[in-house]
C-alpha cells in the first residue's frame, strides 16, 4: 500500500482517497494474481470460467506496452470469443479501430470501449468521464 500511495502525486488527494477505499474493498476478497503473457493466459482464464458465467475481459493502459503486431493479435484473439464482454480503456492510437470512432478531441484522455465500440473518453487517472453518446446495446 505504501508503494501505491507513493505513486499518487502529492496534490492528488481525491486519487489517494479512492485508492485507500479500493484497497479496503480488495482486502475483503483478495484478487487472484497470475503471471503470464496475456496472449497465452487470457484464453486459459476464459476456459476456466464456470459454465454459465458472464466472462468480462477488462484492461486499462496495458496494450500500449505491446508491440503493434501483438496488439493486433490480442484483438483477433478476443474477437474469437463472442460470448465474452471486452472492455478496453486505452490511450489514443493504441487500438486504431476504436480511436477512429471518436469524433472529438481526445486531449490526453483514454478511450473506454465495450466490444470494440468507443463509449467514453476518460481521464487517465479516473478523474473524468465524458460519454460519447453511444447506445450500450446488450451490455
Amino acid at each position: 500500500m505504501d508503494w501505491l500511495e507513493a505513486l499518487v502525486w502529492p496534490e492528488h488527494d481525491e486519487r489517494r482517497r479512492r485508492l485507500r477505499a479500493a484497497v479496503r474493498l480488495a482486502a475483503e476478497e483478495p484478487a487472484q494474481l497470475l503471471r503470464g503473457d496475456l496472449l497465452d493466459t487470457v484464453p486459459e482464464l476464459i476456459a476456466r470460467a464456470p459454465a454459465g458465467s458472464r466472462v468480462v475481459v477488462f484492461h486499462s493502459a496495458v496494450l500500449v506496452y505491446l508491440h503493434c503486431e501483438d496488439r493486433k493479435r490480442f484483438v483477433e484473439l478476443i474477437e474469437m470469443y463472442p460470448e465474452v464482454i471486452w472492455i478496453s480503456n486505452e490511450g489514443a492510437g493504441v487500438l486504431p479501430t476504436v480511436t477512429g470512432q471518436v469524433r472529438r478531441p481526445i486531449n490526453g484522455r483514454t478511450v473506454l470501449a465495450v466490444n470494440g465500440r468507443a463509449h467514453a473518453l476518460v481521464g487517465p487517472h479516473g478523474q473524468s468521464y465524458e460519454s460519447l453518446d453511444v447506445a450500450v446495446g446488450g451490455v
